[in-house]
């Protein structure tokens, strides 16, 4: 089973929390998901899957629903696309909802598009040629997404990379490294944390318009933490599914 997420440590006392489910999860799998049976690796995914950061019940009425309905039509291009980027495929299927639930027309006011929502940039640097294709849509935003988060593991992030990878991919590495600024000395920096100067990002410090006085920054640790619950979601009932 793939991951995205190399050598993360936990620290500190925690008490049963999202933060807690989910990095079971993880360590689970870097020691070996092997080591469990079947059941227990499920269970653990099912108990992971109840402690969620933004999600309600409404969307994840809706997210099961789109499961059974739309996934099936783009599992295989997200399969494709993690062999090649080698980043597991239900956070690339996760991104992929929360950015367009996977509707391969989705166009924003911005200009971006498809399923991953690339911008024309993105799109030229993965040689794509229709960003409105899914296979080279998904593709495209899974090596995207796995070169960010190569470069957020240079900056020497190793607890909760997923966070902050996730963060940069929506936002853009450069506007990340601003809010970056002051944790650059931090040995160990947490998300919690940098949600507050990341919070702070808006207008044309980021080259962004707020939308609807929607900070952009707000905007990126919302999608972040909605990433993040889909994409237990799915590990969860993918699990059920096995």
């Amino acid at each position: 089973m793939k991951i995205i997420i190399k050598g993360i440590v936990i620290k500190g006392e925690m008490k049963k929390s999202y933060f807690k489910n989910i990095y079971i999860v993880i360590l689970l799998c870097l020691a070996g998901c092997s080591q469990q049976t079947p059941e227990q690796l499920c269970e653990t995914e099912l108990n992971a899957s109840t402690n969620l950061f933004q999600v309600n019940d409404f969307e994840k009425k809706k997210f099961f629903s789109m499961i059974e309905s739309d996934l099936p039509k783009f599992q295989e291009y997200f399969k494709e696309a993690a062999q090649l980027s080698d980043v597991d495929w239900r956070m690339i299927a996760a991104i992929g909802f929360q950015e367009s639930q996977w509707n391969p027309e989705a166009l924003s006011a911005m200009g971006v598009q498809g399923i991953m929502m690339l911008t024309e940039d993105t799109a030229k640097d993965f040689n794509v040629t229709d960003r409105q294709d899914p296979e080279q849509n998904i593709l495209a935003g899974s090596l995207h997404f796995s070169n960010i988060n190569q470069q957020i593991s240079n900056l020497g992030i190793i607890d909760e990379r997923f966070y902050f990878t996730l963060t940069a991919y929506n936002i853009g590495f450069s506007n990340f490294r601003r809010a970056w600024k002051e944790y650059e000395s931090q040995q160990s920096p947490e998300w919690k944390s940098f949600k507050k100067p990341l919070s702070e990002l808006s207008g044309k410090e980021v080259y962004f318009v707020d939308l609807n006085n929607y900070p952009r920054g707000r905007q990126a640790i919302d999608f972040t933490e909605k990433v993040s619950d889909y994409y237990l979601l799915l590990r969860a009932y993918t699990c059920l599914q096995n």
